[in-house]
């Protein structure tokens, strides 16, 4: 089938809307308006000529089955979640030998991270916080599905989240302090809990950034529960993605491995039990820099969940009827145009997402979206959908 039009716009969906009939044609181009309205002698042509059935449309193909022309997609932003130990722990030195801390605490550098994080991203990126454990070290999940900042556009939740880190004055915010056990499990089981339930479009997101192992609540708070409620979040629906992010302290074989089940992984290639932070699926930051390089995995989590979700605009005219066993997606890349299967696994193609409204690529062609501002994504509706071979 010929290439569609495609609108050059970075890691943007150019949607080619088609009525299904019996095969894929070659669709109509606006480029060649010119040339199809104006007829042999020069005079503009109506597109239409009177036969004893009545008008027939002669701009259009007879053997055409795509009928529309490529219409922009709007990039869906993600809901992410931060879900941040304030545990007593966090209170100590990056540097695990000194015990009477002479500069800033993993606690301060950390809070400035996010700080710093909030105003470098966009502000249609909807975010929210919460902290755990609580004041009184509640081991119920219900505690922790209820944020400390509900979930939205940054434009209105940084304020909030600055006054919960004490870099900014909110009335009836009293700044979080590192006081805590570490309630890791009820946390994400919260956490991931309250994503689902969102009624919002997108990726969902959890960030957990931790500097030790589960604490309190016996049976219910071990690290294999902790792995069981990332697993739950990706293996649910919505989807619910778990990132790690290791501050000094914490154990980096268990991390990874709650990192690999939420499929939160920081390479497609890291190791979930690796005892080795650089072949770990969380992102271990190390006691040289915390602020720097907890400022660094933020950023590169929240790049990765930018740009890969798309929401799908409604048919209209001659494409009204929308048939989800007639759609495809090409991806350009460096003048290569290839032809991505959809994959219902969500591992490596795409697949429908928000319950078919959006459309999501994953696997290393999300990566390569990512990675080049050049890539264009082209959304096919009318063939049948190829599926892995």
């Amino acid at each position: 089938m010929p290439n569609a039009r495609r609108l050059a716009l970075p890691a943007s969906f150019a949607l080619v809307v088609a009525a299904s009939a019996s095969a894929c044609a070659q669709r109509i181009d606006k480029s060649s308006a010119v040339d199809r309205d104006a007829g042999a002698d020069g005079a503009l042509d109506t597109g239409f000529v009177l036969t004893d059935s009545g008008a027939l449309d002669t701009h259009l193909d007879p053997d055409a089955t795509c009928l529309r022309d490529p219409e922009q997609s709007t990039r869906i932003p993600p809901s992410i979640l931060i879900l941040f130990d304030r545990s007593a722990s966090m209170a100590d030195c990056p540097a695990a030998a000194v015990t009477n801390c002479p500069g800033a605490t993993k606690w301060d550098e950390a809070t400035t991270a996010i700080e710093q994080l909030l105003l470098s991203l966009p502000k249609d990126l909807r975010l929210g916080i919460k902290f755990f454990g609580t004041n009184d070290d509640s081991c119920l999940d219900a505690d922790y599905a209820k944020p400390d900042v509900a979930i939205g556009p940054l434009s209105l939740t940084q304020v909030q989240i600055d006054c919960w880190l004490g870099a900014a004055s909110c009335a009836g915010i009293t700044p979080m302090k590192p006081l805590t056990l570490t309630e890791m499990a009820p946390a994400l089981r919260g956490g991931v809990r309250y994503l689902r339930a969102m009624p919002a479009d997108g990726a969902r997101i959890v960030i957990l950034i931790t500097d030790g192992d589960p604490s309190n609540c016996d049976a219910t708070n071990q690290v294999a529960d902790v792995i069981a409620a990332a697993a739950n979040g990706w293996g649910g629906t919505p989807k619910v993605r778990t990132y790690v992010i290791g501050v000094p302290g914490a154990t980096v074989s268990n991390l990874s491995q709650i990192a690999s089940a939420g499929n939160g992984k920081r390479t497609p290639s890291c190791v979930a039990g690796t005892l080795d932070p650089l072949q770990a699926c969380e992102y271990q930051i190390g006691a040289g820099n915390v602020e720097a390089d907890l400022q660094a995995a933020l950023y590169d989590i929240t790049n990765k969940a930018r740009t890969c979700t798309f929401k799908i605009p409604p048919p209209s005219g001659d494409a009204a009827t929308f048939d989800p066993g007639q759609v495809n997606v090409d991806v350009t890349s460096a003048g290569t145009t290839t032809e991505l299967p959809r994959d219902t696994t969500q591992a490596n193609g795409w697949d429908y997402t928000d319950g078919g409204d959006s459309i999501t690529v994953f696997g290393p062609t999300c990566d390569a979206i990512l990675n080049d501002d050049t890539t264009t994504v082209d959304v096919v509706f009318g063939c049948p959908t190829k599926m892995p071979s």
